[in-house]
């Protein structure tokens, strides 16, 4: 479908942490986090559990209730299967993830799924680690140049970038248009996800910049360069951007963020420090309640939601494929290197936005104004009867 060998070319990880040269052996139990919140638990307490029913799910946190309906989801699918599962939250500590990761190996866990907290640091650590015996699953968030990872379910991020970019190009009327734009780049590092968004912008900006209709004054054109790891750091690196690359008053023109933790910075940065006449068009990936409000607000000019209605289940489903011996279901065009079911993302703007994240059940508007997360009730265990529409299940 897409070119890999363009991505190897530009998807260069940055190595975060030291590889791990083995797994150490553990005994089965908690985990304590360091200087973080986390847990780790098992249904199997300290029995023995034979290694073809015992599945791991690492989730980045609790504060998140995402995270916490998708882990019980799978969790309860699971165990109605009969298999053992172990939950652990790293409390967004990527460190912890990791001794918790290489703890389920250790415990001998046919099967893993992990949403990463940094998933550079994860495939840089299970490098190191033996998994001949265990199958796992990147989810939500993909683990770039992996050999370790055997499946991922998520959204189609290279897609999702293209659908941002896309967006640019058409409000900044570049296909008809002699006048230059100035544009910059903020990408979210660590995140295999928001990786394949900014390859995906890159291929549909490509000819614009190159022909000069857009222009990013910086020169920062990598995902090294245009590289931040949080919000605070996107808004430090705008500050500085405006006070030396746009400090001779040149117009600021749009801001494509591969993810939305980055597009929240970037916005608020700009609210407290841009003088320019007029507010820069800010794209953006994977809404959260912050992005949402500034979409609604008009700060955000597009963003996208993840429309995984089952995601949980379809991953459980995979899980239990795996496990069982069974073809696992995977989509039929897949943009990475490792087999994947893909969700199609959707766009958000403010003129949809009703319809996408509210009327669809996925946030909740308050009338004070304020955006949360729905919190659904018992979530459905059957598997995806659509999916993702690139998807064969079988």
């Amino acid at each position: 479908m897409k070119k890999r060998g363009f991505y190897l070319l530009l998807a260069v990880a940055v190595c975060v942490g030291a590889i791990l040269s083995s797994c150490s052996v553990r005994q089965s139990g908690d985990i304590s986090a360091k200087g973080g919140s986390s847990t780790i638990t098992s249904s199997a307490g300290t029995k023995k559990v034979a290694g073809n029913r015992l599945v791991g799910i690492s989730m980045p946190t609790e504060e998140n209730d995402r995270w916490v309906r998708d882990a019980a989801t799978m969790q309860s699918i699971l165990e109605d299967q009969g298999y053992v599962v172990e939950l652990a939250y790293a409390g967004n500590d990527s460190d912890v993830q990791i001794e918790q990761v290489e703890a389920m190996l250790d415990d001998d866990c046919g099967t893993i799924i992990v949403a990463s907290v940094d998933s550079d640091a994860l495939s840089t650590a299970l490098a190191g680690c033996d998994t001949s015996s265990t199958t796992v699953i990147a989810y939500s968030v993909l683990v770039p140049d992996c050999d370790t990872v055997d499946y991922f379910i998520g959204i189609d991020s290279y897609t999702n970038g293209q659908i941002q970019a896309k967006y640019l190009v058409k409000k900044l009327g570049l296909k008809d248009t002699k006048q230059s734009f100035n544009l910059e780049i903020f990408h979210q590092s660590g995140n295999g996800s928001a990786l394949y968004a900014f390859l995906g912008a890159m291929d549909v900006l490509k000819p614009y910049l190159d022909n000069s209709t857009l222009v990013i004054p910086s020169g920062d054109t990598t995902e090294e360069e245009c590289g931040v790891a949080d919000a605070d750091g996107a808004a430090d690196r705008l500050s500085h951007l405006l006070e030396t690359t746009y400090a001779d008053g040149k117009p600021l023109d749009a801001i494509l963020c591969t993810d939305d933790t980055i597009s929240v910075g970037v916005a608020q940065g700009l609210a407290d420090s841009y003088s320019g006449s007029v507010f820069p068009m800010i794209s953006g990936c994977n809404c959260n309640p912050e992005s949402i409000q500034l979409l609604m607000g008009g700060q955000l000019a597009i963003t996208s939601v993840e429309v995984t209605g089952s995601m949980a289940q379809q991953a459980a489903k995979m899980a239990d494929q795996a496990m069982s011996g069974k073809t696992v279901d995977q989509s039929e065009e897949n943009p990475y290197d490792v087999p994947a079911y893909l969700y199609e993302p959707a766009k958000v703007t403010l003129k949809n936005y009703e319809k996408q994240l509210f009327d669809s059940g996925l946030f909740v508007k308050h009338k004070n104004g304020t955006v949360t997360a729905a919190k659904p009730a018992k979530a459905d265990k059957s598997p995806d009867a659509k999916g993702a529409s690139s998807a064969d299940a079988s």
